[in-house]
């Protein structure tokens, strides 16, 4: 019994120091733990940097173009406008009834219902 308290005694110790000295798991874990919290921490402050540039040329171009879009916007306005009461007087000047005796000088008749109107010119 005290034979095999001792053989299972140095069996423990044998492995113990066999583990302490091949088994680098342990090591390494804490090695590529420490690897990927440094490579996170750099890049996660790369990738921070990089949105903020990416911010910033973001908000220049935001501001060029409402810039830019702000006067074109006005001188399309204003062509749009001189154009709408150009054709608006336009429309008016031909959807005005004037009779032919007024306008043209003479009455046309009709065929179909055979009265005396006044007509527009063609």
């Amino acid at each position: 019994m005290e034979k095999d308290k001792l053989i299972h005694k140095v069996c423990q110790d044998t492995s113990d120091i066999f583990t302490r000295l091949f088994d680098h798991r342990p090591f390494l874990n804490g090695e590529v733990q420490h690897f990927i919290r440094e490579f996170e921490g750099k890049k996660n402050t790369k990738d921070i940097g990089l949105l903020l540039k990416s911010c910033e040329k973001l908000t220049d171009i935001n501001d060029l173009l409402n810039n830019s879009i702000g006067d074109n916007t006005k001188e399309v306005i204003s062509s749009l406008l001189n154009s709408i009461s150009k054709t608006t007087i336009s429309l008016e000047a031909v959807s005005s009834p004037k009779p032919l005796e007024k306008h043209c000088g003479k009455k046309r008749r009709r065929k179909s219902l055979k009265t005396t109107e006044p007509d527009y010119c063609p």
